[in-house]
């Protein structure tokens, strides 16, 4: 299930992309491994699928990681949630991951409904 939800995802996040104007393909079977599920332009975009309605937090492991602190100011997290319904998609970029993370295991970044209200909504992609 999780892959279904991750390809909808990183499929939702290259139309978007492409609509935008911007040159982008899907990353995750580069060799060698970029850590990242999109490059597009001159940004490397994580991507986080959710089937929740109003999620509030993603984990970041530590491939995610290591790939923000490598690509720097150019890494992207992009969040479809309600995938299965009206997909809604949230854009962080490196100083907003950083504002919003905690560190467990991993990082979790958090976002609430102040940020859910600045979403796009990609259902008509």
């Amino acid at each position: 299930m999780a892959n279904k939800v991750e390809d909808k995802a990183v499929s939702i996040v290259i139309a978007y992309e492409l609509k935008e104007c911007c040159e982008c393909r899907d990353a995750r079977k580069d060799k060698p491994k970029t850590g990242v599920d999109v490059i597009s332009s001159d940004r490397y975009i994580e991507v986080k699928g959710s089937s929740a309605e109003k999620p509030t937090w993603v984990n970041m492991g530590n491939h995610n990681i290591e790939a923000f602190k490598k690509y720097g100011d150019k890494y992207w997290l992009y969040i479809v949630y309600n995938i299965n319904g009206n997909p809604k998609l949230l854009r962080f970029n490196h100083d907003d991951i950083l504002s919003r993370r905690t560190s467990h295991e991993g990082w979790y970044v958090n976002f609430g409904k102040n940020e859910r209200k600045k979403c796009i909504d990609v259902s008509k992609l």
